[in-house]
Order: C-alpha cells, then structure tokens, then sequence
C-alpha cells in the first residue's frame, strides 16, 4: 500500500476499510476454548446493546492509556449519534469497555493464518479478529440482530473494517485516539463512528449523492463532528431496534 502523510493517509485507510462491509461474515462452529469473562449487560428494552471491547494480545499488556481513550471515544461517538437521532441512543455493557486477553499474539491478528484470515492480506486483521471472537466469547457469539460489537485489538492491521454486528480496530486506531498520531483524536473518533455505523447495518451512500463528502458514512468522517446522518440512515437505525 503506497504510504500517504498526514490526513490523506487517515482518509485512504479508512475509505479502504469501508470496502469489506459489503460481505458478510461466515461464522465459525468449531469448537472452542471459553475465554470469556463476566460482564453486566445493559440490554434495551428489546434485549439489544452495543458491545465495546478492549483485546489485548498474550505478548501484550494492559495499556492505561488505551483504556481511557477508548471510553473518552465512546462517550464522544454517543452523544454525536444521540444528537443526529434526536435525544435516542444505544445502549452498552457496564463496564463500557470490556477488557479480554486474548491467547493469541499480537502477530497472529495481521498475519495469514490459513482459511480464517480470508484472501486479501488487506483485510486479515479484520477476519482474524472476527474468528478470534468465538475463542473470547464462545460459539453463537455473532447475533447482528442482537448485538453490535466495536473491537480494538492492540495488534498490527492494516485497516480497520465494519459490517452488520461488528467491526474491528487495529492498533493504529488505539494509537489514533490516544493522541499518538499525527492527526488529532477527533478524526480517528469519526473513522471510528463511520465503522460503528456498518456495526449498526448502515450502507456507503451512493458516492454520486450530492451529500457524499460531508455524510459520516461517505467521507464526513474526516471532519467529525461535524458531520451528519442521512434521513435514509436515520430510518435504518430507528428500525434496527438499538435507538430506543
């Protein structure tokens, strides 16, 4: 991948983690190990929540800082969503941010690791997490209809990527909100809003809508805050069920 300075870099990547959402995902059945651990749901009232999760790889240790920056970000992307959606919000775990540790290291998640990891070296960070998910939280875990899942991994990727119940963020992204990037927080927190808006089953406009560039599932991204949801994203996410 050519490398690209400053905000155009931001912008490639995350264009380019936006072209997975069109798939769908393939579910592994195979049996697992449960790694999980014990966390408070806070469900609406339909049963459904968004899950924020912090993976920290076996060669890995807990990063403070990454934490926090997750949970500032959260806070950040909830209040934008609550304003475009007219006081409705999601809800999530208690604690916000679950912290699992994962038995894999942190080479496994951006490397070819046969079938699971797909056929594009762009996206295995993407695949190998999704795999990695039923090792964390057992078999069954993907239930887009229930569920929306936001993932860090502190692990090397090449882009982070969304679709229906889930998307996944790279170690760049945790360096992004955490202030260690040359660009500010805010606009790795957009890129951030943008995936968690495929999590909720929000499509790319048609890049010829004449609000393309300023909508947060076009390339207002890069500008969050200020940016918007389109009526057309409004109505998918009032009908997912995680308004309320």
């Amino acid at each position: 991948m050519k490398k690209l300075l400053s905000l155009g870099c931001f912008l490639f990547v995350l264009l380019s983690a936006c072209q997975k959402q069109e798939l769908q995902p393939d579910p592994k059945q195979a049996e697992s190990k449960d790694l999980s651990k014990t966390h408070d749901k806070a469900p609406t009232e339909n049963g459904k929540t968004v899950r924020i999760l912090y993976i920290i790889p076996d060669d890995r240790s807990f990063n403070r800082t990454y934490n926090n920056a997750i949970k500032k970000a959260a806070g950040i992307i909830d209040r934008w969503y609550r304003s475009e959606m007219d006081g409705l919000s999601y809800l999530t775990n208690n604690p916000v941010v679950e912290i699992f540790q994962s038995d894999k290291p942190a080479s496994w998640f951006g490397s070819d690791n046969g079938g699971i990891s797909g056929t594009d070296p762009f996206f295995y960070f993407f695949w190998n997490t999704f795999t990695e998910m039923e090792s964390l939280l057992g078999a069954g875990w993907y239930s887009p209809g229930a569920t929306a899942y936001m993932v860090y991994v502190d692990a090397y990727g090449q882009t982070g990527a969304g679709f229906t119940g889930f998307c996944a963020l790279p170690e760049h992204d945790l360096l992004g909100i955490a202030g260690e990037d040359n660009n500010p927080p805010i606009q790795w927190t957009g890129g951030q809003a943008h995936e968690l808006g495929h999590a909720f089953g929000l499509p790319h406009p048609d890049q010829t809508h004449p609000s393309y560039n300023e909508t947060l599932m076009g390339f207002g991204y890069a500008s969050f805050p200020n940016t918007f949801l389109l009526d057309s994203d409004k109505e998918i996410l009032l009908a997912s069920g995680f308004f309320n």
